[in-house]
C-alpha cells in the first residue's frame, strides 16, 4: 500500500518566544537548564530555583515547547507543564491554537529532524538558531488529527517505556554489582583465601614502598640523563627554541593513614603520587579539522566508560614530534580531569600501539612504577571510595564543568599490596567485570532496539501511516499495537 501524501507547513509559520528575564526578579519560579532535560526522551529530570541563578534567562509558559539549540544531536525537547525560566540555550516555541504542543514536540524529537538540525553546524559545541531550523516541515494535520496521533504515539510508547525501565533497572543493578565487587577487592576480602594459601608470595607495605622508591629513583636518573642529552642537542642547535626543562626529583614515597577503612596487615595506603613514575600531565587541545590528517586526538568520550575506545577522535592539522609526550603509549593511564560530575576523574588504561593518538587538555596522563600493576591501579581508582573523593574535590563555578587538578589527583589515597596479590586481584576482577560488561552490552543492544522502534513509530506517525492505521483499526474497534507499527 502506498504511503499517504502529507502536506506540511514550515516551522517558520510559528513564532519564537524571546522573552528575556532576570532570574532574581522571579525567585520563586523554577529554572530549567540544559542538564535538566533528558536526551531523546522528552523528559524533565530536574530543575532548580531561579533564585540560585545570576545569569540572564528566557521565560516560558505552560504548553510551550523547549528545544535545546546546543548540540542538537542530544535531541533535548520538553513540553512545559508549568510556567518558568530556562537557559538561553533553549529555543522556546509558544503554544499555538492550530498546533498541539505535544504533536510539535514529538515531530522535532523524530530522527529525521535530529539529522537535519545536526547537519546545520559543526564543531565541538554546535548550535542552531530558529532561523536555521525554520524551513523544516511539520505535517499540516488539523488539531483533532494531531491529538489523535499524539494519543496513539503515547499508547505505543507506554508499552516500550515499561520494557526500557526494566532494562535500565537491570543496568543500575549491574552498576551496583561492579562497585560491590571492587569494594570487596580493595578491602582485601576477594583474595583472603589466596593469601592464606600463598603466604610466601606476600610482602609488607614497607618492603613494597622501598622497592617503589628505588624504581622511582631509577626513573628520575634516566630522565636526568635524557634531559642532559636534550640540553646538549639544544646547545648544538644554536639554542633555538625553549631550553628543555630539568626534571624534578619526586618526593619520598610514604604510607598514609586511613581511619575509614581496615586493610589486611600486609596491605597499606599511599598517595597516588607516590606510586607513579610519570605525570600527571595534561594534554593539548588545538582546533580540530574536518578532514583526515596523520594526527588523531582522542575526545573525552574515548575514556568515559572506563575503557579506552579509539573510535572517538578528531583530526588535528599540526605537527607533533615523534618523541612528544602528547603521544599515548601502551600502558598509559588516562584520567578525565574535566567532565560532568559523574565522569570527572574516570580512569582508563590504554592497551593499544604507541603513537596512534594524542590526548586532549581535559585528560591527564600518568604511568605507574613497575611494582604497581597498571590495571590494578585503574580498578583501585574506579572503586566508589576513590571516585567519590575525586568528585568531592573537583572544583568549578556553578554550572561549569567541574575539574580536578594534578595536585588533587596525586593526593588521592589508594590501597597497595604485593605485586603477586595485585595480579590475582586483576585476574579475579577481569573475570567478574567482563561478565557484567557482557550483560551490560546486551542491555544496551536491547535499549537501542527499543529506540529504533520508537523512531519507527514517529516516522509512521508523521508520514501519515499511523493515522491511517488508527482510522482503519477504529472501524474494527481495535487500537494498533507495537507489532502493528513494526
Amino acid at each position: 500500500m502506498n504511503a499517504p501524501v502529507v502536506t506540511t507547513m514550515p516551522l517558520s509559520s510559528m513564532a519564537e518566544r524571546k522573552e528575556k528575564a532576570d532570574p532574581q526578579g522571579y525567585p520563586d519560579m523554577p529554572y530549567v537548564g540544559l542538564d535538566d532535560v533528558e536526551p531523546h526522551t522528552m523528559r524533565l529530570i530536574g530543575w532548580k530555583s531561579a533564585a540560585e541563578l545570576k545569569s540572564s534567562a528566557k521565560k516560558f509558559y505552560k504548553w510551550d515547547v523547549l528545544y535545546s539549540r546546543l548540540r542538537p544531536y542530544l535531541n533535548k525537547v520538553w513540553v512545559a507543564d508549568r510556567d518558568g525560566l530556562c537557559s538561553s540555550e533553549f529555543i522556546v516555541l509558544p503554544k499555538q491554537e492550530d498546533i498541539d504542543p505535544k504533536f510539535l514536540a514529538y515531530r522535532i524529537n523524530a530522527r529525521d529532524f535530529v539529522t537535519f538540525a545536526n547537519s546545520l553546524n559543526s564543531g565541538d559545541r554546535p548550535r542552531v538558531n530558529f532561523k536555521q531550523i525554520s524551513s523544516f516541515g511539520i505535517p499540516a494535520f488539523d488539531v483533532d488529527e494531531q491529538r489523535l496521533v499524539v494519543d496513539k504515539i503515547e499508547t505505543l510508547f507506554s508499552e516500550l517505556d515499561k520494557g526500557i525501565e526494566s532494562l535500565k533497572t537491570a543496568r543500575q543493578q549491574l552498576k551496583a554489582y561492579r562497585q560491590a565487587v571492587l569494594k570487596h577487592a580493595f578491602e582485601g576480602k576477594l583474595t583472603e583465601q589466596w593469601r592464606q594459601q600463598n603466604p610466601d608470595k606476600l610482602e609488607s607495605p614497607e618492603q613494597l614502598l622501598t622497592r617503589i622508591q628505588q624504581e622511582r629513583e631509577q626513573r628520575y636518573q634516566q630522565q636526568l640523563e635524557d634531559w642532559k642529552q636534550a640540553v646538549k642537542a639544544w646547545e648544538e642547535n644554536g639554542k633555538e627554541g625553549k631550553k628543555p626543562s630539568k626534571p624534578k626529583r619526586l618526593p619520598p614515597a610514604t604510607l598514609e593513614e586511613n581511619a575509614s577503612s581496615n586493610l589486611p596487615d600486609c596491605w597499606g595506603w599511599t598517595k597516588l603520587g607516590a606510586i607513579i613514575s610519570y605525570g600527571p600531565s595534561n594534554g593539548w587541545s588545538p582546533k580540530a579539522v574536518n578532514y583526515e590528517t596523520p594526527i588523531k586526538a582522542i575526545t573525552l568520550t574515548a575514556t568515559t566508560s572506563g575503557k579506552f575506545d579509539g573510535a572517538h577522535f578528531k583530526y588535528l592539522d599540526t605537527h607533533v614530534p615523534k618523541k612528544s609526550e602528547l603521544w599515548i603509549k601502551k600502558g598509559d593511564i588516562l584520567v578525565q580531569r574535566g567532565n560532568t560530575i559523574e565522569y570527572v576523574g574516570v580512569p582508563a588504561l590504554y592497551k593499544g600501539a604507541d603513537n596512534r593518538f594524542v590526548y586532549p587538555d581535559l585528560i591527564m596522563k600518568i604511568q605507574s612504577v613497575p611494582s604497581i600493576n597498571r590495571q590494578y591501579l585503574v580498578y583501585a581508582m574506579s572503586e566508589h571510595r576513590a571516585r567519590s573523593w575525586l568528585r568531592d574535590n573537583a572544583v568549578g563555578a556553578a554550572g561549569s564543568m567541574p575539574k580536578i587538578s594534578q595536585s588533587t589527583l596525586t593526593n588521592l589515597i589508594v590501597p597497595i599490596c604485593s605485586k603477586n596479590e595485585q595480579k590475582e586481584i586483576e585476574a579475579l576482577l577481569d573475570s567478574r567485570i567482563s561478565a557484567a560488561d557482557a550483560l551490560d552490552a546486551e542491555i544496551s543492544f536491547q535499549i537501542e532496539k527499543a529506540e529504533i522502534l520508537r523512531q519507527s513509530i514517529l516516522e509512521k506517525a508523521f508520514s501519515g501511516q499511523l493515522i491511517s492505521q488508527v482510522r482503519d483499526k477504529a472501524g474494527a474497534g481495535r487500537v494498533p499495537s507495537v507489532e502493528m507499527v513494526e
